[in-house]
């Protein structure tokens, strides 16, 4: 009897998480939920949500951005990939403005990793907006 309800618990738990994984029958699935795990850790989803404006952009709204810089040839992915680490870490202002209303993005390097930064970057151009 007391199988039940853990097992509900488990499932309610399961769904309202759902949401929150992009595209979760994609194979990357799990480094998906790496980098969004990572972006909650490093207090990025303060000001950034997968699907809506917050403080700044969401990060749909980016890896849109991004991938069509790529796709279009304007960009190689190895430059955007840099140009977005390098937002990353320092920051910056003016990318987003219709977004933001002109606020700032502060710098996350050193309290994030170059490294952590990277798979950040990847995580965010490994979405596909719906």
């Amino acid at each position: 009897m007391k199988i039940y309800p853990l097992l509900l618990a488990a499932t309610l738990i399961s769904g309202c998480n759902a949401s929150n994984v992009p595209n979760a029958s994609r194979p990357d699935t799990g480094r998906i939920s790496e980098g969004l795990l990572l972006a909650e850790k490093s207090q990025c989803t303060s000001c950034h949500d997968l699907d809506t404006k917050v403080i700044g952009p969401s990060w749909n709204d980016v890896s849109s951005r991004y991938n069509e810089m790529i796709r279009s040839g304007r960009e190689s992915r190895k430059d955007v990939e840099e140009m977005l680490e390098k937002k990353i870490a320092m920051g910056g202002k003016g990318n987003w403005v219709s977004a933001t209303g002109g606020m700032s993005m502060p710098p996350s390097y050193p309290k994030v990793s170059r490294e952590n930064i990277r798979k950040l970057v990847e995580y965010i151009l490994s979405l596909k907006p719906n």
